[in-house]
């Protein structure tokens, strides 16, 4: 039969509000003026009402370009967007045709906006979602590192601010000094120097969004003082 809430009328018109989605199939006869009859089966699909996945909008970091992808379910295609309240940060867009949002945000805030969906039956949905923008990544405390003594065992931190957690870290340049390791994850300098001397190193830090920050740094280790 046909799908619940569409009627036929005798022009052989569809019309009505389809009620729930589904597959549904009916045979259609007509009837001329000398009685003539012919019949003709059909399939007609209700795809779901379209809906906005996600409430969620993954954080950004300000000067660093991004790609946020919007998602729809149900819905018939061709499917158009729009942002029908707030705004998005500035220097983003979002693509009426695909739900991307693209773009470098330009400075840092909290950027509620709500995003609209409209089949080509001209079924809507819509979700509120919040934009934040971090501030550009930097690092704190770029220079000399309090000095370690040979020996002992020592933690060092490479302090950053802004940026988009998580952050990784590496040594690009320069060289540790002898016995300490640089922990990629939490950015910090640990272990216990086997040398005296003064080592120059450039420490860089990538956050979530692929923004990069470095520093040149430079530690130095000393003998330990002995009790005469």
């Amino acid at each position: 039969g046909l799908p619940a809430g569409v009627r036929m009328d005798v022009a052989g018109r569809l019309s009505g509000t389809p009620l729930t989605a589904g597959s549904s199939t009916f045979t259609v006869r007509v009837t001329d003026a000398n009685g003539a009859q012919a019949n003709a089966t059909f399939t007609v699909a209700v795809n779901a009402a379209p809906s906005l996945e996600g409430a969620t909008f993954a954080a950004l970091t300000a000067g660093t370009a991004s790609t946020r992808q919007l998602a729809v379910t149900g819905g018939t295609t061709p499917i158009t967007w729009r942002i029908s309240s707030g705004s998005l940060p500035g220097g983003m867009t979002l693509d009426a045709a695909t739900g991307a949002v693209n773009g470098t945000p330009a400075a840092a805030g909290s950027f509620p906006f709500t995003a609209t969906v409209k089949d080509a039956n001209g079924a809507e949905a819509s979700r509120s979602f919040s934009a934040v923008v971090n501030a550009a990544l930097t690092f704190a405390n770029p220079g000399p590192l309090t000095a370690a003594s040979v020996g002992v065992a020592v933690t060092r931190e490479f302090a950053i601010s802004g940026g988009t957690a998580p952050v990784v870290w590496s040594l690009t340049a320069g060289t540790l000094p002898p016995g300490l390791v640089l922990n990629a994850s939490a950015g910090t300098l640990t272990g216990t120097a086997t040398q005296t001397g003064s080592w120059s190193m450039t420490i860089q830090a990538v956050d979530a969004n692929g923004a990069r920050t470095s520093g040149a740094f430079t530690a130095v280790t000393m003998a330990l003082l002995s009790r005469s």
